[in-house]
């Protein structure tokens, strides 16, 4: 079972990190308020208790930003539009979780 669980949260993390590179590679197509989004210092700033937001909202920020980028990769790339869409409830628990987002920090 543990097997099962780390094969999981590496794939999260793989698909998470080629998410924030692909936009990386993109920014010119992406507007300033979703770019912002993809600033991990929100959600640091969150679980460091000086967010400026609640954790609803960064979770609507980030479902939009799910959503533009699956637009964005539909196009050239359905099966990691499809991972991601698979996969965009379990990435935010990584994100919202505070042990677990430290460890993402870390690595």
């Amino acid at each position: 079972m543990f097997l099962v669980g780390g094969v999981i949260f590496l794939g999260m993390g793989g698909v998470f990190t080629w998410t924030l590179a692909g936009l990386a590679l993109h920014p010119d197509t992406l507007e300033p308020a979703i770019a912002r989004t993809v600033l991990v210092r929100d959600l640091a700033a969150f679980h460091a208790g000086r967010a400026t937001e609640t954790l609803d909202e960064l979770h609507a920020r980030y479902r939009d930003l799910v959503l533009r980028v699956i637009a964005l990769l539909e196009p050239g790339d359905a099966s990691l539009a499809h991972d991601l869409t698979v996969s965009t409830d379990q990435l935010w628990a990584t994100l919202a979780d505070p042990w677990q987002f430290a460890s993402l920090a870390k690595s």
